[in-house]
Parts: C-alpha cells; structure tokens; sequence
C-alpha cells in the first residue's frame, strides 16, 4: 500500500519524538481539559507502549485552571500499561490515540494546563 506523500516520513519523525524513558501526555474533555501523563516504557516497529504515572500540580488559576507536570519520582503504573501505533492525523499533528478522545503527544518538558468545568 503506497502512503500519502510525505506521511511515511512525518510518522517516522513521530515514532522518534517517543523515546523510551521519556515522557507524554493526553488531553481530552468536555467542558473542561483533563491531562493525564504517560512514561514510554518501549518501541516497536511503529508501537509505543505507554505506562500511566501520577502527575503534580504546579500552579493553580483563578479557581478553574491550573498547571501540571508528571511526578518525575513515580513508578510507572506497568499494570496499567498499553501500546499504540504511532501515525499521523488528517491535519498533520502526529498523535498515537489513547483511551479517550483526544491524542497522546510528547511531553515537551514544560507545564500543561487544564481546566475544569462550571
């Protein structure tokens, strides 16, 4: 099956963007941004198994919104692991999805914001 052009090689730059050991993170919801943060735990031939791993919040809004990064002294959850194949979407971001709507992406070693609702 021939690819798009160009679509082998922005997956293949994906692939590369989730190292084992390092970091990523997914955003989803309605009304409101839930981020949960995942270690990369291995890599193969296009999959990236993700283990969940707590997270800190490192600043707090004006009582809707706040910061958070993975507690970077946690364990994996290994139980709790799962593997995704790494691809890109119809608008060019590279996201592998997760278990919710939404993607998963590299977490880019800065804090993310969420939100909750009314």
């Amino acid at each position: 099956m021939l690819l798009p052009e160009g679509l082998a090689e922005r997956e293949t730059k994906m692939e590369r963007q989730f190292e084992v050991g390092g970091y990523a993170y997914s955003s989803y919801g309605y009304d409101q941004t839930n981020i949960s943060f995942y270690k990369v735990v291995k890599k193969d031939n296009g999959w990236v198994t993700f283990a969940p791993v707590k997270q800190v919040a490192v600043e707090s809004g004006h009582g809707d919104y706040g910061y958070t990064t993975p507690d970077l002294e946690s364990e994996p959850n290994l139980k709790n692991k799962f593997r995704r194949k790494v691809h890109s979407s119809r608008d060019c971001e590279m996201t592998s999805y997760g278990r919710s709507y939404g993607g998963i992406y590299p977490y880019e070693n800065k804090p993310v914001m969420y939100s909750w609702g009314h």
